[in-house]
């Protein structure tokens, strides 16, 4: 995917008013006794910078199951004056696996969103960590299995998704992609059926005590968002942009796993991040 370069007074309000949904968020959960972790992007800007990342343009946080669907329901039931709780299950054309928290009477239509359906405001980031199995065989069987049912899903839903490669290749995939959307649809292939298939698969193991938990829907395999809890636990408070938040007890095997040039500064080429075709401030 190009980076795309903001207007410097507007990524400034878009991280503004990101950072108060941010304090919204651990209001709530300080409120209802729900553990969170900063995790993606936000955690490479707290261990290497001590702050957000001066070019990102959202916010990344970590929940385990059982929180996230806690979370869930709070929003939804006592807060949804305020904000839309943007999950895969509740909206038939969202078709990311982690939920956006979006301030409502704002926009922020991204090109990946055009012609779909959903609410689209300046938002959070959540990703819910699912327990996952403690034998090896399982673990890659689920997570291949899952991650492959969610490109089919995004085949189908959007013509042209997001591609991280560069070049003539981003161009060859660009062109299998386009080729693949116009096969599924006219397959008529359910995409709320395939969430459902993935929501059962990922959920399997919620009642058990298992040693690990994953986000299955990184962007190049399965298993790079996969966390021990013993990595987890117990999570640690640190300063984040002049607000306490928590952080796992041992971010370096994370971002190691998850980003291993974390610690090297990109060049603008190779930075990313989420510009809106249409952005509006609320009131405006």
């Amino acid at each position: 995917m190009d980076y795309l370069e903001y207007d410097p007074e507007e990524l400034q309000q878009v991280q503004k008013i990101e950072l108060g949904i941010l304090d919204d968020f651990i209001e709530i959960c300080d409120k209802n006794h729900i553990s969170y972790f900063m995790c993606g992007g936000t955690s490479i800007g707290i261990a290497r910078e001590g702050r957000m990342i001066p070019w990102d343009d959202d916010i990344d946080v970590g929940l385990l199951r059982k929180d996230y669907d806690r979370l869930k329901e709070i929003i939804i039931t006592e807060y949804n004056d305020k904000y839309d709780f943007v999950d895969p299950l509740l909206y038939e054309d969202y078709f990311a696996m982690n939920a956006h928290i979006c301030l409502k009477g704002t926009i922020f239509e991204e090109y990946s969103g055009i012609g779909l359906n959903y609410p689209k405001g300046i938002f959070l980031d959540i990703f819910p960590f699912d327990n996952i199995s403690d034998d090896d065989s399982r673990l890659k069987k689920d997570g291949w299995k899952v991650w492959k049912l969610h490109k089919i899903l995004t085949l189908i839903m959007i013509e042209k998704p997001v591609i991280y490669q560069k070049g003539l290749f981003a161009k060859t995939i660009r062109l299998i992609c386009s080729i693949l959307h116009k096969i599924l649809v006219l397959l008529k292939i359910s995409p709320l059926k395939l969430k459902e298939r993935i929501d059962k698969i990922v959920k399997r193991y919620k009642d058990e005590d298992t040693k690990r938990v994953a986000f299955y829907f990184d962007p190049k395999n399965p298993f790079t968002s996969l966390l021990y809890k013993t990595e987890i636990m117990p999570l640690k408070k640190v300063d984040f942009q002049n607000r306490k938040v928590f952080i796992i007890n041992n971010i370096y095997a994370y971002l190691k796993r998850r980003y291993p040039n974390w610690r090297q500064v990109p060049k603008e080429e190779d930075r990313h991040n989420h510009k809106p075709y249409k952005l509006e401030f609320k009131n405006e």
